[in-house]
């Protein structure tokens, strides 16, 4: 056959196949582009602006506890200082612009209400996983609650998830973190432990056997090592005792009320917290450096 000819009928073949290359190539990124995992790793962080409750001229307060909750004294000016150091600290390493914290189970309450005083549940929530209960917990139960509790624009910020306890082993972070993931879109996720010990002995499980977990030691913030009980445990948290699987969701419906009646409190300090003031607008980040009230 002459080559002319030959090239004549080839021809139509040939753009058939460019066409069907065309077609696999543009398939495969609409693909990826539905992925939510691809678009969490592709996206940078969505702007985030919160709120920097210092209030100039107030009436200083007195050293005392500034509440009652379950008979126990609550944010005495001793409390507070740890509480708010512990709490810098965090924002410190896990800037809020670029991070979304989650309280897991009851202990980690005060940082929730310390973060909630500055930007609400676009900052940070509890989600209630008691490490005692966990067994009833599997992925599509917990889906359930991601749904019910994270905020969607959240998962669609690309932020970091920080799932945050007070902990001497770590078994909650360990437990539940990996059965929650699958449901954050494929946002990257860390499990930030603040290491609880006693009497300056860094010897318990979550210092000695740390994981993947990031440990942060306590001996600064003495306080946040009683947050595992007494005068604490059972009382500021927002949700009782709940394992996901074991006890029913609707529970979540009935917050209590002494976690609300606990940020109160702790604003009253905060709003006078001169340090507090100047770490968020010299070392809080783009979330707090900013001119005007959040939204």
């Amino acid at each position: 056959m002459p080559v002319a000819i030959w090239g004549r009928m080839a021809r139509p073949r040939l753009l058939r196949l460019v066409f069907v290359a065309l077609a696999l190539v543009v398939g495969s990124v609409q693909a990826r582009a539905h992925d939510p995992q691809v678009r969490a790793v592709g996206r940078a962080p969505a702007a985030v602006r919160f709120r920097n409750p210092f209030e100039k001229g107030l009436a200083p307060l007195g050293d005392g506890a500034l509440i009652r909750l379950g008979g126990k004294s609550h944010v005495d000016a001793r409390q507070y200082k740890d509480l708010s150091a512990a709490t810098q600290h965090l924002l410190k390493k896990y800037p809020a612009d670029r991070h979304f914290f989650i309280g897991l189970g009851r202990d980690p309450a005060p940082f929730i209400a310390f973060l909630q005083n500055l930007g609400g549940k676009q900052l940070a929530i509890n989600f209630p996983a008691s490490s005692n209960q966990s067994d009833g917990a599997t992925q599509a139960v917990l889906a359930q609650y991601v749904k019910k509790l994270v905020p969607p624009e959240v998962l669609e910020s690309g932020r970091t998830i920080v799932f945050i306890d007070a902990t001497k082993s770590g078994r909650a972070l360990d437990a539940y973190v990996p059965l929650i993931a699958p449901s954050l879109q494929g946002a990257k996720v860390i499990k930030a432990a603040f290491g609880v010990h006693r009497n300056g002995a860094r010897n318990t499980v979550i210092y000695t056997t740390p994981g993947d977990k990031q440990v942060i030691d306590t001996t600064p913030f003495p306080e946040v090592n009683r947050f595992l009980g007494d005068p604490y445990e059972d009382v500021v948290s927002e949700f009782p005792r709940h394992g996901p699987g074991t006890h029913r969701i609707e529970v979540l419906d009935a917050p209590l009320a002494r976690f609300q009646q606990y940020r109160e409190a702790l604003l009253q300090r905060m709003k006078r917290d001169e340090g507090l003031r100047h770490f968020l607008e010299t070392e809080g980040g783009p979330a707090f450096q900013h001119d005007g009230a959040s939204p």
